[in-house]
């Protein structure tokens, strides 16, 4: 089974809009230098879906909270299973943690990734 740096390749991920200060910059980063030897959650969500939107909330806020505890040696990474670019951006500005970002560069990623993980 590949791994999760192994299926995004070269894929620069995009920090979402709400992140805080000290994670702000880079606002992009390589998938292999963001994600090496730490724990990574993988985050399937969409805008259209009411139960996710209820929920990146509160994981948001336990994201951050643990950031600013110092817990940094962790990292939480959205798949966007959204319908298009505009949706893609109006619900990442509300996340703070990396996004694999949105477009046809990217689809056969987020597709692969979302067969291999279930969602």
């Amino acid at each position: 089974m590949p791994s999760l740096v192994d299926i995004l390749g070269s894929i620069e991920l995009v920090r979402g809009g709400d992140a805080p200060d000290d994670l702000k910059s880079p606002a992009t980063i390589p998938a292999a230098e963001a994600l090496s030897n730490r724990p990574c959650l993988i985050y399937f969500s969409a805008h259209w879906c009411p139960p996710c939107q209820r929920f990146t909330p509160t994981l948001a806020t336990l994201y951050k909270k643990m950031k600013s505890a110092g817990t940094h040696d962790f990292e939480i990474v959205y798949v966007s299973l959204d319908r298009s670019q505009g949706q893609f951006d109006d619900y990442t500005a509300h996340m703070p943690w990396l996004c694999v970002p949105w477009g046809e560069g990217t689809q056969d990623v987020r597709m692969k990734l979302a067969t291999q993980f279930g969602a």
